[in-house]
């Protein structure tokens, strides 16, 4: 029997939590095996059973630097205009609030500088 699920990440990592939280012993295995399984099959986690999530609200940084005056400074990549139109004006990263302060179209990079002011609307 084949069975089509049509279930995201978010679910998978529910319901299994669910399984560990609330099911007997004895039914807990096969049912974690049963959700591994799944979870395989969508592309959420590799052989091993380690589960792939996304981190909601994140970037990848492509370098964070300090600069000789003490300036905080992180690159993000941005390959286009419309890329960067799609960056945030500002953002935190290792408990420090950076403000976008420019594009490098050239190197394809977006700088983000912690003495650039930053207001909340």
């Amino acid at each position: 029997m084949n069975i089509t699920l049509n279930i995201g990440q978010d679910e998978i990592h529910r319901l299994t939590k669910m399984v560990i939280k609330d099911t007997d012993t004895a039914d807990k295995q096969a049912l974690e095996y049963l959700l591994w399984q799944i979870a395989e099959k969508a592309g959420v986690c590799d052989s091993e059973g380690n589960l792939a999530a996304p981190v909601t609200n994140s970037i990848n940084v492509k370098g964070a630097y300090t600069l000789p005056d003490g300036v905080y400074l992180v690159e993000l990549d941005c390959a286009d205009q419309d890329a960067l139109k799609k960056l945030p004006a500002a953002i935190n990263y290792e408990g420090k609030q950076y403000g976008r302060t420019g594009w490098n179209s050239d190197a394809n990079v977006a700088y983000y500088r912690t003495d650039k002011k930053v207001a909340y609307c």
